[in-house]
């Protein structure tokens, strides 16, 4: 499991991290910048699990399958895998691929102008990232 490879590539990084920020505390007896430079150590090792989780989920052929059940009911079918980069909530980017629909075209009536741009991100929606997003902004 890749879990197991991302802890283990990172416990020597952390033990050594950890060793040189215990000798600037002694050397600088700052507190705070021990702190925070320990929560960024924290904050890379849950970025780096939780773009391993989300591609995991993402690309999972059944999860795909669901995506394409509610993208259908929504008028949307599957096109393509995106590479696509968010900002966690710590600040730190993660790059990850997701699934990306378009709007199906109607089989019968009149043709429309194609409009630009009428693609999704639909996983997004379903998780009502959107919702969160918008708050940030």
């Amino acid at each position: 499991m890749q879990i197991n490879f991302i802890i283990q590539f990172f416990t020597p990084y952390i033990q050594r991290e950890t060793a040189q920020l215990a000798k600037q505390l002694s050397r600088t007896l700052d507190f705070r910048q021990y702190e925070d430079d320990m929560q960024k150590l924290m904050n890379q090792l849950t970025a780096c699990i939780t773009a391993y989780a989300l591609e995991e989920q993402l690309t999972n052929p059944a999860f795909l399958a669901r995506l394409k059940s509610i993208g259908g009911k929504s008028g949307m079918h599957f096109k393509e895998y995106r590479t696509l980069r968010i900002r966690l909530g710590s600040g730190l980017h993660i790059t990850i691929t997701t699934p990306y629909f378009i709007k199906t075209k109607p089989k019968r009536g009149p043709k429309k102008k194609e409009e630009m741009g009428g693609g999704s991100i639909l996983v997004w929606k379903c998780w009502e990232f959107w919702g969160r997003l918008a708050l940030l902004f």
